[in-house]
């Protein structure tokens, strides 16, 4: 193959590369400018200070559903982050390394379970044996997801400290349960809340499972045994409506999920940055 081929041959790879990211930008961009272009139209003050309220009715907003995911996806986190932790410091300090590439095999087949299997299975556990949806089982629904990708996160973050450390503080006669938690669990919070945010920021849009077990609800929070809203349970219902006003705020509370969204992933990205500088 001669020299002229080959350039021409790495010419119209690249050439392909810089289509694919014109291509994908162009998508990326569309997405968010007619998002952008239709929900801002809704966006006032009764949009995040009122709730659902009679179709007709044009003082109407989100408010209740803002609070519903933000109760579901703090539930979920107050419930997944001390598991998770716990998990991955059994994992780096005491499994042998047959048994944390076992853990690790399974919470990769977590990680990649799609959510609506997650909302069948709390269903089938929660949702039946307490009779009734609720934010429970939201909650509980939303932390099974939160639980592979913070694990993971957190057994990183604590392999990535040195070993002498742990020597350390096991030679001044700690033991080494109070090593791991007072030591090395502290060495890595940089990871542990990067990982809990990564694990939020999945969780936060998540619809499917809460379908199964949160249900929704057109009024505010009245208990963790009580059905409640979402964002996108509010985007999912307000979607399908045959009333105009219910769609505009649907755009509206889909531009809010996807600043939401943005933003979490951009505070990632600022403070691995800054961990990494």
């Amino acid at each position: 193959m001669g020299i002229r081929t080959r350039l021409m041959k790495q010419r119209v790879m690249i050439s392909l590369s810089y289509l694919s990211i014109l291509l994908t930008l162009g998508i990326l961009g569309a997405v968010i400018f007619f998002t952008f272009l239709n929900g801002i139209k809704s966006w006032n003050l009764a949009f995040f200070t009122e709730a659902q309220k009679f179709p007709l009715n044009p003082r109407q907003g989100i408010s209740h559903a803002i609070q519903g995911s933000l109760i579901l996806s703090l539930t979920a986190s107050a419930i997944a982050a001390p598991i998770s932790i716990l998990a991955a410091i059994y994992l780096t300090e005491y499994a042998d390394e047959r048994l944390r590439e076992s853990f690790d095999s399974i919470l990769d087949v977590m990680a990649s379970t799609p959510s609506i299997v997650v909302g069948v299975v709390s269903y089938i556990l929660i949702v039946l044996p307490l009779q009734g949806f609720s934010a429970l089982s939201g909650a509980v629904a939303l932390a099974i997801m939160m639980m592979p990708i913070m694990t993971r996160a957190c057994e990183d973050a604590l392999m990535s400290i040195e070993r002498r450390y742990r020597e350390a503080g096991l030679a001044l006669g700690l033991h080494k349960w109070r090593v791991s938690l007072s030591i090395i669990l502290r060495m890595a919070k940089g990871g542990v809340l990067t990982g809990f945010a990564l694990a939020f920021g999945r969780v936060f849009g998540e619809t499917a499972p809460l379908l199964m077990t949160a249900l929704g609800s057109r009024t505010f929070f009245s208990g963790f045994f009580e059905p409640v809203s979402s964002i996108t349970l509010l985007i999912y219902e307000y979607s399908k409506s045959p009333f105009e006003i219910w769609i505009d705020i649907a755009w509206g509370a889909s531009l809010l999920l996807m600043l939401l969204t943005l933003g979490i992933n951009v505070s990632i990205r600022l403070w691995m940055g800054k961990k990494g500088g």
